[in-house]
């Protein structure tokens, strides 16, 4: 396990980070899901989301005991543009640490970057193991993309997206539900395999979708009774992302 450099104790973060970035919490807890503005933390209050790569609106802040306490499942929605090109030395020491350690297959490294630095941004996440240093009791089980600490919390993170090809393809009800369906299923198996050294408290499930309109879609999924076998206690992040995301997207099959 690699210790990410400059980051230190959650409230001690702001001081710490390089950009002298700080952070906070807002938002409501519960199902809906419904949309807020980012603000400051009740917990620590510094304001969020912090300085980094992309303009970030929407839930932001919003993950604090109200929704570590309680065993409901959860539902946020947020937001990220970028006017710059992509490049990984704009990211946090976390998210470079992500590229850098890459994963263990597929096209996703971008996508379970930004899934790092929206946390990072908005709920003071620090990294503590990227995909291939998580141990798992069956090697070819399901698997998680991140584990992170939350609120001095252990926390799961699996990431996907939200998109068609060709990528402006409409997104439907049904497509939202299917991708919630198999991904929320996949968290409660890598939370079964995960080792015991490695284990989390909680899993969060992290989609970057493509549009506004998908994120809408997955919201209206999220309230559907067919998700009701696979929802368990996972948290639902969405983040929809705007102008600048071709490279979370790029060679997404």
């Amino acid at each position: 396990m690699r210790v990410v450099a400059g980051l230190c104790v959650t409230l001690l973060l702001a001081a710490c980070h390089p950009n002298g970035e700080d952070t906070g919490d807002t938002g409501d807890t519960g199902d809906t899901g419904d949309t807020g503005d980012t603000g400051d933390t009740g917990d620590t209050g510094v304001s969020v989301p912090l300085e980094g790569y992309g303009a970030i609106s929407g839930d932001c802040g919003v993950l604090d005991e109200g929704e570590w306490g309680a065993s409901d499942p959860f539902f946020f929605r947020n937001a990220i543009t970028f006017d710059t090109a992509f490049d990984p030395i704009l990211l946090s020491e976390g998210g470079q640490e992500v590229i850098e350690d890459d994963n263990l297959g597929g096209s996703s490294i971008n996508s379970e970057a930004m899934a790092y630095e929206m946390l990072y941004r908005c709920e003071l996440a620090v990294l503590l193991l990227t995909e291939g240093e998580v141990t798992y009791d069956n090697a070819g089980g399901k698997k998680t993309d991140l584990v992170l600490d939350i609120d001095s919390r252990r926390i799961g993170v699996s990431v996907t997206r939200a998109v068609e090809w060709p990528r402006d393809d409409p997104y439907t009800l049904e497509d939202a539900q299917d991708l919630l369906s198999k991904k929320l299923g996949d968290v409660l198996l890598s939370s079964e395999n995960v080792s015991e050294s490695d284990a989390w408290e909680r899993q969060l499930l992290s989609v970057l979708a493509y549009t506004e309109e998908h994120a809408a879609r997955l919201q209206e999924a999220w309230a559907t009774q067919a998700l009701d076998a696979v929802r368990a206690n996972t948290g639902v992040m969405v983040t929809a992302t705007g102008d600048g995301d071709a490279f979370i997207y790029e060679n997404e099959w």
